[in-house]
């Protein structure tokens, strides 16, 4: 169980069990005989694939602080799952609680100018086994760069440079980039420092403590895409940062939308990893 589904949620307000009833029965009842169900201790309904390929999806009241999590290969379950996730978001969503996906698909959704594979099923899922839920509905699909260095506190400042500095020249990463600065150690946007050149150490130390000093935050580098998918207007996967809405970071925003591959792409897909199983 190599790979990782996450989310948070809060559930609908009134009874869960009608919601519950209402989720497996007209959301996901057309994937249900992939599972083996079980009961948790407060009620929820957790889900095991029947291949092996995934354990542990949760479906009721979330019972952790973080979320919640499903572990699955990236055999036939794994498209499962996400329609699974997909669909308990559309149904919680829709119903007045909040849903969002944060899996590992969610980082790093662009690898070399193309959409990767992970992601690509995610998405695909999204657009062609979930069409029936988008009807009508306004779907925003994008990649946008994170802020970098993502310091949380004064005392993650040492890790930012630790993590900063061990980043090697030519990286696979869209853009792996620090800006410059300037005498008042506010970010220089027209200069663009990469890790091996000259200027880029000494830009790391001058970054990460001006940290301490500067609010609201100010955008000092980017370090890669991440997956961000709105319904509506509403957030349905990803993680948004208080910089998105940056200029530095619109401009290098990406719509995914012309990246994702065909319905015919992902039945290919599925067939593969179905005789794949069939081998095992």
């Amino acid at each position: 169980m190599g790979y990782t589904h996450n989310w948070k949620h809060t559930m609908p307000p009134g009874e869960v069990s009608q919601f519950m009833f209402r989720l497996e029965s007209q959301y996901i009842a057309h994937l249900l005989p992939h599972f083996q169900h079980t009961l948790g201790d407060d009620g929820c309904a957790i889900l095991h694939h029947k291949l092996g390929q995934a354990e542990g999806f949760a479906l009721g009241p979330c019972r952790y602080d973080f979320g919640e999590s499903c572990k699955t290969d990236r055999g036939l379950a794994e498209i499962h799952i996400a329609e699974v996730l997909w669909r308990t978001a559309f149904a919680i969503n829709d119903a007045g609680g909040t849903m969002v996906i944060c899996s590992d698909s969610i980082w790093r959704p662009v690898r070399e100018g193309q959409l990767d594979e992970d992601s690509a099923v995610l998405l695909t899922v999204l657009l062609h086994r979930c069409a029936d839920l988008l009807d009508g509905r306004k779907v925003e699909i994008k990649a946008v760069p994170q802020h970098w260095p993502q310091i949380e506190d004064s005392r993650g400042i040492a890790i930012a440079q630790q993590r900063m500095l061990s980043c090697e020249p030519g990286s696979e990463r869209f853009d792996q980039v620090l800006f410059g600065l300037d005498e008042l150690n506010e970010a220089d946007y027209q200069v663009i420092l990469q890790p091996g050149s000259p200027s880029f150490r000494g830009a790391v130390y001058r970054h990460t403590q001006a940290f301490r000093f500067n609010q609201p935050p100010i955008l000092r580098g980017l370090y890669s895409h991440a997956l961000q998918v709105h319904v509506d207007g509403k957030l349905f996967a990803g993680d948004p940062g208080p910089l998105d809405a940056h200029a530095e970071v619109s401009k290098r925003t990406i719509d995914l939308a012309p990246m994702i591959p065909s319905a015919d792409w992902l039945d290919q897909i599925a067939r593969e990893r179905e005789l794949e199983a069939q081998e095992t």
